[in-house]
């Protein structure tokens, strides 16, 4: 019984190692492939999904390498399953940043030139007015 428990766990293990190797190799695949066949228009198709199914690969190698961790295969399925989603979160989180930062910008931009067309807007109007004649 021991042994049959043992092999179904080096099977689980095994299965961690091609999930987090496929988590690491597929996006670039999907994205490519999405890419070549629907054109450059699909790249923000194509990004999105190709991270997720990413993300859901490293996370099922981790899920398989903490039932797995006796073998070796296990381990790296785990160990490098929480590398991969450690770095995925950094990179969110500086993507968050950066994007917060750039629509910071883009709003004071839109204020500066705001107020710049509204001034442009009231000179124009007391421009007319002083050239209309008096009733």
């Amino acid at each position: 019984m021991n042994g049959s428990n043992d092999n179904e766990r080096l099977f689980i293990a095994k299965w961690a190692l091609v999930l987090f190797i496929l988590g690491l190799l597929a996006p670039l695949l999907i994205a490519a492939l999405i890419v070549a066949l629907a054109g450059p228009r699909a790249e923000d198709t194509a990004a999105p999904l190709a991270v997720g199914f990413g993300f859901v690969c490293e996370v099922l190698a981790f899920v398989l390498g903490i039932v797995g961790r006796r073998h070796a295969s296990g381990k790296i399925g785990m160990l490098g399953g929480v590398v991969v989603l450690v770095l995925a979160i950094a990179a969110a989180t500086v993507a968050l940043l950066k994007y917060q930062a750039t629509q910071a910008e883009l709003q004071e931009r839109f204020e500066e030139r705001k107020t710049y067309v509204q001034e442009r807007f009231e000179e124009a109007k007391r421009a007319m007015d002083e050239g209309l004649p008096k009733k």
